[in-house]
């Protein structure tokens, strides 16, 4: 990143070092997720704090479960994936899971997909 020609001193404790390192386990997470099918979509239930409970509506969250099965959130794997142009693979996959429920009914009503 600092350009060619150039000697660099490793040091864990630098936090652009840290960085670096954390972007690409995310770039690993984000790939493993596409080859292994490890994505998972979640549905979270929006309510208004003052009316009544009207047309039921649902947040559409992604996240992913790793080698271990343990659920990764966005924040690990999502700034990798804009910073490497994967976020459009992402999305289509977000997408067509979403209709993929929708179609099958496990998913219902009003869908606003984030």
């Amino acid at each position: 990143e600092s350009g060619r020609n150039r000697i660099v001193v490793y040091d864990e404790q630098d936090s652009k070092t840290t960085r670096h390192h954390a972007g690409l386990r995310g770039l690993e997470l984000v790939n493993e997720a596409m080859s292994e099918n490890r994505f998972r979509l979640y549905q979270q239930s929006i309510q208004s704090m003052d009316g009544p409970a009207g047309n039921r509506h649902f947040e559409i969250l992604l996240r992913i479960e790793n080698s271990e099965g343990k659920i990764i959130l966005p924040e690990m794997f999502l700034p990798p994936a804009e910073r490497y142009d994967l976020m459009n693979r992402i999305d289509q996959f977000v997408v067509k899971a979403t209709l993929e429920a929708i179609s099958n009914s496990s998913l219902s009503d009003s869908i606003n997909t984030c």
